[in-house]
């Protein structure tokens, strides 16, 4: 996996010097796999897939100079400050130093879906003063953090990273940096890097719109809900026809005939029974009324 274009992922930092920041542990490898050769790097396989600025890596590169890079070229003795690795990677201590007069091994700690990769510089002398520094990087599985732990950092004027890099870089424009040509370190001590999310995947947390718009559609389901609005509809065709009740009862307010009024005129022959029926279906003629004898013209 990788190369790919670096997200826009970065990192928050704690030392062991700092509330809720990593415990120091000094662990060394044990597979010499991971030496390289002095002045290059050396391939190895990840255990695991480990994402590195938003980018998925299983394999690495581990250079004599101090650090580990994913992808891209042996970014040499020459340190600069970040970004400058000039590929994507971590600069636990990039420093001139001769990984032969000592050891770099790996090891993978834990197990099942936890495990970290340590990737250990014991003993390696520096190219200046020529006194021997201990440093380790661990990969951690799952959360994609990083820890730098440093053992011995006393190398003469080199000390403490006063000539060297620290810190992360995505190989283009964004990086981590804990110190540059800078007395940046002490030991024992350590650092960890964790993520700090992806913009973008900021942005898929706007997703949780998304959610809304599953709430949306339980709205819509009670908006269907609303539509019982429709019985109200049914209702209101009810209303409609006492409203057309209602019309009559404003003919009564028009102040027209109460022969119009009550509708057809009952003198009428053969009317009383059939408009007398007719009044009553429609709820117009009061039964009082039917029992009104008839005038006599």
């Amino acid at each position: 996996m990788g190369p790919a274009s670096a997200s826009a992922q970065s990192y928050t930092w704690l030392t062991s010097d700092d509330p809720g920041g990593p415990t120091f542990e000094w662990v060394e490898g044990t597979a010499s796999s991971a030496q390289p050769p002095t002045g290059g790097q050396r391939e190895i396989s990840l255990p695991f897939t480990f994402t590195f600025f938003g980018v998925p890596y299983d394999r690495a590169y581990v250079g004599d100079d101090g650090t580990l890079v994913f992808d891209g070229p042996y970014p040499g003795s020459a340190n600069v400050c970040l970004p400058g690795l000039g590929a994507p990677g971590i600069a636990a201590w990039w420093d001139s130093w001769d990984s032969a007069l000592g050891e770099v091994r790996s090891r993978v700690l834990g197990g099942g879906n936890e495990r970290t990769l340590l990737i250990s510089f014991t003993g390696v002398q520096h190219g200046v003063t020529e006194a021997a520094a201990s440093f380790a990087i661990r990969l951690f599985e799952g959360t994609d953090a990083i820890e730098l732990h440093y053992l011995d950092v006393d190398v003469g004027s080199a000390s403490a990273g006063a000539t060297g890099t620290i810190g992360l870089d995505d190989g283009a424009s964004t990086a981590v940096e804990v110190g540059c040509d800078t007395a940046s370190l002490s030991a024992p001590w350590a650092v960890r890097f964790e993520p700090s999310g992806d913009d973008d995947d900021s942005g898929d947390d706007d997703d949780s719109g998304d959610d809304d718009d599953a709430t949306g559609d339980d709205d819509d389901a009670t908006g269907d809900d609303d539509d019982s609005g429709d019985d109200d509809d049914a209702t209101g065709d009810d209303d409609d026809v006492t409203g057309d009740d209602d019309d009559a009862a404003d003919d009564d307010d028009a102040g027209d005939d109460d022969d119009s009024a009550v509708g057809p005129d009952l003198n009428q022959p053969g009317c009383q029974q059939a408009c007398a029926g007719a009044g009553v279906r429609f709820g117009l003629l009061p039964l009082a009324l039917l029992a009104l004898p008839r005038r006599r013209r």
